[in-house]
């Protein structure tokens, strides 16, 4: 006789119901079944459930676009007036700098923009539209794959009041 207790344990969990799907990583951004998790230098975690919709899209434009090429235009033709004076170092110093603000300026970053349900969304920008569009869908897939809710309450309970009106009583 053994004075040992035994209780019946359940089967552990299998460990590919408990592994995570990764939908997207490309070492810096990864995208799981339940979060978006940004690497360095950013370090941040967005849950997956809290994202109601996600695009990509282009970089806005706005005045800082407009005054960078306002700069660079008036740099080039400043440079072109400094050649013709007989200034050619700053003139060339000068031109670089309008092509450079040009460039600069003309350049526009790919995103992708996570909507949350408040005004709190967030712009992640990528190197190409390639990987703009592949991390765009990987997060729509994401939150396609999340469970779905659970059901709502179902019908309301009347108000009970704590003392019943003396009227009603059966006393």
């Amino acid at each position: 006789m053994s004075s040992r207790i035994q209780f019946d344990l359940p089967d552990p969990v299998r460990a590919e119901e408990n592994e995570e799907v990764v939908f997207f990583s490309d070492g810096t951004i990864r995208v799981t079944q339940k979060a978006i998790l940004i690497g360095a230098p950013h370090n941040q975690t967005f849950a997956i459930s809290q994202v109601i919709g996600v695009s990509y899209s282009k970089e806005k434009e706005g005045m800082s676009t407009l005054f960078g090429i306002v700069i660079g235009v008036f740099a080039l033709f400043s440079s072109a007036a400094c050649v013709s004076n007989d200034s050619y170092v700053f003139g060339i110093v000068l031109g670089a700098f309008g092509l450079f603000m040009l460039k600069r300026s003309m350049t526009f970053a790919w995103c992708v923009s996570l909507k949350f349900a408040g005004l709190n969304n967030q712009n992640l920008f990528m190197k190409s539209k390639h990987h703009a569009v592949k991390l765009s869908n990987a997060i729509t897939r994401a939150i396609g794959h999340l469970p779905p809710p659970p059901p709502s309450g179902g019908e309301p309970v009347a108000y009970q009041p704590y003392f019943p009106n003396p009227v009603n009583s059966l006393n």
